[in-house]
């Protein structure tokens, strides 16, 4: 019935309808833009003159599309709405806003119109109104996102931009600074009284390896949340990579007490994405380290085939545990500046979840709140 009545339509014209919203298209300028402003209250300063100027013609552009033959809304309404869309956009309405303002504009014009024509509009006329007011609305709304769409880009170039700053300038900076630490050290370490010196060059190493690790995982998270890595699965030894990784954070897990146990099969190969595999158990020990108990503890990592296209990688810990409502949202990202109300910014199991769900695996936790965190990382084999 409606798909008939919408063929039906499309061939008619509506020379009165169209000539009363021309004669009455003043009055509905007027009322428009009073009652816009006392439904819209925020849009008082956005400079209602401008759409004085051209909204006009978003009329003028509906009064030919129900006096054209064939009716044909999409042929006239493009360069009228698309210039609302863009002007609202520029003013920085909300787009539920911009879909108000037609809302409005269709009550007062149906109004208007019913008025001069002293009768109610027959199914016809009132299929060809709404169906011209809906695709305007349309119109608008894809003018709108798509500036939308450009601010974002533009947004996304100057992040990508600057994380490209902190991956190679500052990170060369800070490479610098360890080199010169470590210099410095040497020159100091056969005088027992720089002896607190040398501590001081211990934390300001720590520092810098910390700040350098934060930046990786904010380069991370760029390239993971935008889809800028590409897997590249293939096999590699598990157990190689994981006594790598325990050689690698062997320091810092000797400064919080922390001591690794790997139990894994020698000769068990996995097929996935090497390096970021890597980034996932990286992220999760380091965790481990950064929230030890005063003491220190044993990591136990354990490596299992669970079946010939699964493994299973699990990492418990002997730290202060993870309560209930902090575990809904270990793996949320937040980066969010640490006040005295608010946690620190949240980069490293975020980053870890991402990198899992890239590679079609699967990262969990649990903890019983009191003591020990357990992770578990179950990795599909899949090949390049």
């Amino acid at each position: 019935m409606v798909d008939s009545q919408m063929q039906t339509t499309s061939n008619q014209k509506f020379p009165e309808v169209a000539k009363a919203l021309r004669e009455r298209s003043v009055v509905i300028l007027e009322r428009w833009e009073a009652e816009c402003r006392k439904a819209l209250p925020d849009a008082d300063e956005l400079t209602f003159t401008q759409l004085r100027d051209h909204l006009p013609l978003v009329i003028d552009q509906l009064v030919e599309t129900l006096q054209s033959n064939p009716f044909d809304a999409d042929g006239h309404v493009e360069q009228a709405y698309r210039m609302h869309g863009d002007k609202r956009f520029q003013q920085n309405y909300q787009v539920d806003e911009l879909v108000a303002e037609f809302e409005i504009l269709r009550k007062i014009s149906i109004e208007e119109i019913i008025a001069r024509l002293d009768r109610g509009l027959n199914a016809d006329e009132a299929v060809a109104l709404h169906g011209g007011i809906d695709r305007a609305i349309r119109r608008s709304v894809l003018a709108y996102v798509q500036h939308l769409n450009g601010q974002l880009k533009a947004t996304d170039d100057l992040q990508s931009h600057y994380v490209s700053f902190l991956n190679h300038d500052l990170r060369g900076g800070m490479n610098g600074i360890l080199l010169m630490v470590e210099v410095i050290k040497r020159e100091l370490s056969s005088d027992a009284r720089f002896v607190e010196i040398r501590d001081d060059l211990d934390a300001m190493r720590r520092a810098v390896l910390d700040s350098v690790a934060t930046m990786d995982r904010f380069v991370f998270a760029h390239r993971l949340g935008r889809g800028k890595h590409q897997p590249r699965f293939g096999p590699f030894p598990i157990r190689s990579l994981l006594n790598d990784m325990i050689s690698h954070l062997s320091h810092s897990g000797y400064e919080r007490g922390v001591k690794f146990s790997l139990d894994a099969p020698e000769d068990l190969t996995i097929s996935s994405d090497r390096d970021m595999v890597k980034l996932i158990l990286q992220n999760v020990l380091t965790n481990t380290i950064k929230h030890a108990k005063r003491g220190g503890g044993t990591v136990q990592i354990t490596v299992k085939r669970r079946d010939p296209a699964n493994s299973v990688i699990t990492i418990a810990d002997e730290g202060p545990g993870i309560s209930a409502d902090q575990f809904n949202d270990i793996f949320t990202l937040s980066l969010d500046a640490p006040t005295q109300t608010r946690k620190p910014v949240k980069l490293g199991l975020p980053v870890a979840k991402m990198a899992a769900d890239l590679i079609g695996a699967k990262l969990s936790g649990q903890s019983s709140g009191a003591a020990g965190s357990t992770f578990k990382l179950e990795i599909p084999d899949r090949n390049g």
